[in-house]
């Protein structure tokens, strides 16, 4: 979850409100005071950001203050034309739509190709690559953007299972296995659950969530993000998430296939002639059914 979507969700006291509607003004300027610095600016006291970094989940504020600064910088690094999370009126015209979800899905893909650490991904392909069995552990509502994983997995010969059962799954994977845990929040609470019984069992797993502090990353031993423009709430649908979830997979897929790059290519044209020809037969039979139809009418 985002810091600045989660400042809104708590619920601060007055002098501790004072305090983040400071940091939201004064943005960057923040980077270099002291907590003495901001309390005097604030009226209030250093105490009070120790317990809004508490509260915001932080040991202390120079790492809520880091992180925020971090995010922000994330967020004003480009200004987007079309709102993520309303990206079309009841004004707009059909063409328009079609226009503004064109633009957001380029700059979805962008965006999460900018987010990508070379380090990470190069752990997370490793991982994945040696898996026995890929477990991708997720919320019903992503579900979709791993079909096309799946398939193309299965047709290099890598086990894959788009778990419906999470804790389950948790429970049974093994360390030949990998477990990747999808989460836009990262605080979903059945797949918290799934990552407090796989830190229990002393296995690894892979994150994909959006930026900002969150449980499912905190512990991943591998972590990639997405494109985070949308708003967990107040939103038509998850427009740029479908889009940033397929476009990482298909990266993380063409990464494994490029692993054993030959074999999984003369193995896909031998399949894709085999088909061919057994299709070219099937039209033919088919033909020449019609034609003795024809010669017995």
């Amino acid at each position: 979850m985002l810091l600045t979507d989660k400042f809104c969700l708590i619920d601060f006291s007055e002098s501790e409100q004072a305090v983040v509607d400071y940091l939201m003004e004064q943005g960057e300027a923040v980077r270099n005071m002291t907590t003495k610095e901001i309390a005097q600016a604030t009226f209030t006291s250093p105490s009070t950001l120790i317990r809004i970094a508490h509260k915001m989940g932080f040991e202390g504020w120079v790492r809520l203050r880091d992180e925020w600064l971090k995010e922000k910088n994330y967020l004003d690094r480009v200004n987007l034309d079309v709102d993520a999370s309303i990206p079309f009126t009841a004004q707009n015209s059909q063409i328009e739509i079609a226009r503004n979800l064109a633009r957001l899905e380029q700059n979805a893909v962008q965006d999460t190709l900018d987010l990508l650490d070379s380090d990470q991904l190069f752990q997370a392909v490793t991982m994945m690559n040696n898996a026995k069995t890929l477990y991708i552990l997720t919320d019903p509502y992503n579900q979709t953007a791993f079909q096309t994983f799946y398939i193309n997995m299965q047709r290099i010969h890598h086990n894959v299972v788009v778990s419906t059962c999470h804790g389950f799954n948790a429970y049974t994977a093994d360390k030949e296995d990998c477990v990747l845990i999808v989460s836009y929040s990262g605080e979903l609470g059945v797949l918290k659950q799934s990552v407090k019984i796989l830190k229990e069992r002393g296995l690894p797993y892979i994150s994909i969530t959006a930026i900002g502090n969150n449980s499912i990353e905190q512990d991943a031993a591998v972590a990639l993000r997405i494109c985070t423009r949308e708003k967990l709430t107040d939103k038509i649908a998850n427009f740029t998430v479908n889009i940033a979830l397929t476009y990482l997979m298909d990266v993380l897929f063409s990464c494994i296939y490029q692993k054993n790059y030959e074999a999984n290519l003369t193995r896909r044209q031998e399949i894709s002639r085999v088909l061919e020809k057994e299709r070219r037969q099937s039209v033919l039979a088919a033909q020449s059914a019609l034609a003795a139809l024809g010669r017995e009418e």
